[in-house]
């Protein structure tokens, strides 16, 4: 991330060479501390995803404009079938 912060706020747990998931923090509690008992950092995502020089406005877009051309075909092809048979 160009923040420099990283998801996982307690390191990456690996499997077989790959990233499985975040490492969960030795302590846990609760209350209003409770971003800093959890192994997610959902902050650092949300500042990034859709910065200028990325192209997730682009591939959001693609995929709305995707969904509604198959809900027209597919309306247009149960709409043939139902008026042949019924």
């Amino acid at each position: 991330l160009t923040s420099g912060l990283t998801y996982c706020s307690h390191g990456v747990r690996m499997k077989g060479g790959q990233a499985e998931d975040c490492e969960a923090p030795m302590e846990t509690g609760e209350g209003d501390q409770g971003d800093r008992y959890s192994p997610y950092r959902p902050g650092a995502l949300a500042a990034c995803v859709c910065t200028p020089g990325t192209t997730c406005r682009s591939v959001i877009s693609k995929a709305n404009i995707a969904s509604v051309a198959g809900t027209i075909l597919l309306r247009i092809a149960l709409g043939t079938l139902l008026e042949r048979f019924g």
